[in-house]
């Protein structure tokens, strides 16, 4: 599911909230992913999933 929100502090509470989430700040223009630490394989596969969402009209699949 997708939170948008208005500011990095809400994206900080955002995901102080949920563990699990993943928040991606596209303010500058480039996207930046930030993860709550989990583990170094289930952080990859949170960041490609997010990546896979920013572009869901070009066919970019998770890997």
């Amino acid at each position: 599911m997708v939170y948008p929100v208005t500011s990095l502090e809400e994206l900080d509470k955002a995901l102080a909230a949920d563990t699990t989430g993943v928040g991606i700040d596209a303010s500058s223009g480039t996207p930046n992913i930030f993860l709550n630490y989990g583990s170094e394989k289930v952080d990859r596969h949170r960041a490609d999933y997010a990546r896979s969402l920013l572009h869901p009209d070009n066919g970019y699949k998770a890997k």
